[in-house]
């Protein structure tokens, strides 16, 4: 007597089953979904700290003095801590003169093998964005660098 089903019907039939009980699943009525509100708001406010002034990331290409020509490549995440809100403020809005003097002026003058160094690199980038930080406010200040992220390649 010869089989009435062969192995794939047989998967056919699981597979149109497994379907109809997906499709059991979902509501009949989609404004079902839509009605569900869990009382959370869609905005999350931020608050900032006044003491902190977040740097836009520093980019700068060195040329290579090897004579085989190429960049070497500095890429610096940092933000200022600062102890009065005021001073706070004033920095937040000179990120931009910040960063600009820092990567045309003080980055550059500190030469790529002293920033490339393992244990003073990233302390040679603080004092060089701290200088930066000095000249754009037009005077010293009393003030921490912090680095997020310091890459040299």
């Amino acid at each position: 007597m010869p089989r009435l089903y062969c192995r794939s019907a047989r998967w056919g039939v699981w597979l149109c089953a497994a379907m109809l009980a997906l499709a059991g699943l979902v509501p009949a009525d989609r404004a079902a979904a839509r009605e569900i509100r869990l009382g959370g708001t869609s905005h999350v406010e931020e608050q900032k700290n006044p003491l902190i002034v977040t740097l836009p990331t520093m980019e700068l290409a060195l040329p290579r003095n090897d004579g085989n020509g190429g960049w070497r490549h500095i890429r610096i995440d940092a933000y200022l801590t600062v102890g009065d809100p005021v001073l706070g403020k004033e920095l937040d809005g000179m990120k931009s003169s910040i960063v600009r003097h820092a990567v045309q002026e003080t980055l550059p003058a500190t030469g790529y093998a002293r920033l490339k160094e393992p244990y003073g690199g990233s302390e040679a980038a603080k004092r060089a964005i701290h200088i930066a930080t000095a000249r754009a406010l037009g005077h010293p200040w009393d003030g921490a660098v912090d680095i997020r992220t310091f890459e040299a390649y």
